[in-house]
């Protein structure tokens, strides 16, 4: 019997300590119940994640999650906003750096060419609760500049068509509440502060704002600063 309880006792610490937010968490239970498999979380805001699961996506407020998962996040400083004055801006991934901005010092780089680890940091302009990004998209040898909310749970990259002409290569079939809808896309090469990433430009008729989506941090372990208006970005 003592054996027995030991083995579930060692079993228990083994499984708390089991957390690799890198790469997929088999499955968690929430703390309402829900049970989500293959989880990875991709972005940390200040009172959710944002995180993909078998059959889904979407965010997940901090107090939702079990103890472990929990623990491993506060551990790792990736939970931004928590401040104690007069105490430098809250711990991220990587060091908020001192501008002037880093986009206008350094020569962007390719994300293909990044090695595992590397770090960015990209600073943009905080409207409330959103952060929006100065953005270059090109394709077919030209650039146009154009500013876009950081939207991580929006699947693609989108842009106005009317601001952003590009030339459709094909369509993404999607099903929306009213229904199947086919948006067309354009390949560009999409850069960021000092980042450059090849990704598929979704192109709307009546965006009210751009988008920078869920296929440009791909790849990404990433952290949304909202008090330094600032997103630190790691290559797993």
């Amino acid at each position: 019997m003592k054996r027995f309880s030991l083995a579930i006792l060692f079993g228990a610490l083994v499984a708390r300590a089991a957390v690799d937010l890198a790469g997929d968490i088999p499955e968690i239970t929430l703390k309402d119940g829900r049970v989500l498999k293959q989880v990875r979380i991709v972005m940390y805001a200040e009172q959710a994640v944002v995180a993909r699961w078998e059959g889904g996506r979407g965010t997940l407020a901090y107090q939702d999650l079990p103890d472990p998962v929990l623990a491993a996040i506060e551990q790792a400083h990736l939970r931004p906003g928590a401040k104690t004055p007069p105490s430098p801006p809250p711990p991220g991934p990587i060091p908020v750096p001192a501008r002037p901005r880093p986009e206008a010092t350094q020569t962007p780089m390719l994300a293909s060419d990044l090695p595992p680890g590397a770090q960015i940091t990209l600073l943009g302009r905080r409207e409330g609760n959103q952060l929006y990004l100065q953005v270059v998209i090109g394709a077919n040898g030209k650039k146009y500049p154009c500013e876009c909310l950081v939207d991580p749970a929006e699947t693609y990259t989108t842009v106005d068509i009317r601001q952003v002409p590009l030339m459709p290569v094909g369509h993404h079939d999607l099903v929306t509440v009213n229904g199947p809808v086919r948006i067309p896309y354009a390949n560009a090469a999409v850069t960021a502060g000092a980042l450059t990433k090849g990704v598929g430009v979704a192109l709307s008729t009546n965006l009210p704002v751009n988008l920078l989506g869920a296929n440009f941090f791909e790849g990404f372990l990433y952290t949304i600063d909202l008090d330094n208006a600032a997103i630190y970005l790691v290559k797993r």
